[in-house]
């Protein structure tokens, strides 16, 4: 059964799920901005990110409403490996790996302090 976020780290999962969700949207429907900054050729591999992007952030809500603490562990070790790629990827990503890094350390933190 779904419900509320019974804990902070619940909490902080939703909030960060619904902002990526959110700003992933804009992309889908407009990825100029995104392709310009990042150097990406093309609207379809921007749009099929987004898209897969809303998917994991879906599982993410999905996990806090039925508070499944294992899928929302699954879930670091996936931002981590993101982490890893955009730091790997260099230049510009570099920025947005060290904006990964500091939301995978908020959230695992307080999934094991709550």
């Amino acid at each position: 059964m779904l419900s509320l976020p019974i804990s902070v780290a619940g909490w902080a999962f939703a909030a960060s799920s619904l902002l990526t969700i959110s700003a992933q949207i804009q992309q889908l429907i407009n990825p100029n901005d995104f392709m310009r900054e990042f150097k990406v050729d093309s609207a379809d591999v921007t749009r099929l990110v987004a898209f897969l992007l809303i998917i994991l952030n879906t599982y993410d809500l999905v996990s806090v409403a039925t508070n499944n603490v294992v899928m929302l562990w699954v879930s670091i070790a996936g931002r981590t490996g993101a982490f890893g790629l955009f730091y790997y990827l260099g230049g510009k990503w570099r920025g947005l790996a060290k904006l990964e890094g500091g939301v995978v350390c908020v959230l695992a933190a307080l999934l094991l302090l709550f």
